[in-house]
């Protein structure tokens, strides 16, 4: 078979599959001819003709499908427009009217999936409401918030409602611990807010009480400390008073445990100190003179048991 014949064998397949509305096999068919041979006009020109066809069927299948899809539309089934509008844009990427219908059906979507998401977070609310006015049982309304989350994971709208939630639990918390938290039981505070940062550690109220405790704690040592030195000091100087130097040493240098650069206590260790040691001098003086008589009587009794030098 010479060229021209093979050429025209295909071109009566072309038509023939063009009147069998075989469009997708017509096309192809033009395709591999033109690739041999780019110069046949004719086959050009039912390439054009089958292009042609090809759009005018589409936009047919277009119209169809899209009137096919009202029902969807009455029953709000906006997900399954959507797909399906998806398909038909493979039809023809550029039409207009497919474009217009997407956009209003994500619109329509949108808004549909906002409002059961306002609807299921309202009943979710009234539930965790009533649970929490309650206060019957705190474990339960803390598992509610917990599955909750875990059934929602990443829901911002979720998490925003739990935290909500464990948050005013807390603040009761705080309001019927107020008494304790009021004292200078900080080992129960402390354990207290440990407590409570189990329930969200992240509430910043904690944070807050964390550190005024610390600065309440701290306060007291420090007013416990002054009123240690103040007694002290008006001990020493009674201590001192009463000549009682090994006791003033004592609770003078108790004073510089608590404070190295302490001028009073290291002034009244030095008094305390040599006083301590004159005092101890004149006792060990008056006991030897005490003594003397006594040791001369013996001598007298019993020269033999002293030894002379």
């Amino acid at each position: 078979m010479g060229r021209i014949d093979f050429i025209n064998q295909n071109k009566r397949n072309i038509l023939a599959l063009f009147a069998g509305k075989q469009y997708k096999e017509a096309y192809e068919k033009c395709q591999e001819l033109l690739a041999m041979d780019p110069t046949l006009t004719d086959i050009t020109e039912l390439k054009k003709k089958i292009e042609n066809e090809i759009i005018k069927t589409n936009k047919n299948v277009i119209k169809e499908h899209i009137n096919k899809l009202k029902p969807l539309w009455k029953e709000e089934k906006y997900e399954d427009i959507l797909r399906e509008l998806k398909k038909l844009e493979f039809l023809d990427p550029n039409s207009m009217e497919i474009k217009k219908l997407f956009a209003e059906a994500q619109s329509l979507y949108l808004k549909k999936i906002n409002t059961l998401k306002e609807k299921f977070l309202k009943n979710e609310d009234k539930k965790i409401k009533e649970l929490f006015e309650k206060g019957e049982d705190e474990q339960r309304f803390l598992d509610e918030l917990f599955y909750l989350e875990k059934r929602n994971p990443g829901n911002k709208d979720v998490l925003k409602l739990s935290e909500k939630y464990r948050w005013l639990l807390i603040d009761r918390k705080i309001k019927s611990k107020r008494d304790l938290l009021n004292s200078e039981k900080f080992d129960d505070i402390r354990n207290f807010l440990i407590q409570l940062k189990k329930i969200d550690e992240h509430y910043s109220k904690i944070k807050e009480l964390e550190d005024e405790i610390k600065k309440r704690e701290l306060e007291s040592k420090i007013d416990a400390k002054k009123e240690f030195i103040y007694k002290s000091e008006t001990n020493l100087d009674t201590l001192l008073k009463l000549k009682k130097y090994d006791k003033a040493i004592q609770v003078a240098e108790e004073l510089l445990n608590i404070d190295k650069e302490d001028k009073q206590a290291k002034k009244i260790i030095q008094i305390a100190k040599a006083k301590l040691f004159n005092q101890t001098n004149k006792e060990t003086v008056k006991m030897i003179k005490d003594a003397i008589p006594k040791l001369k009587q013996e001598y007298r009794q019993n020269k033999k048991n002293f030894i002379k030098i």
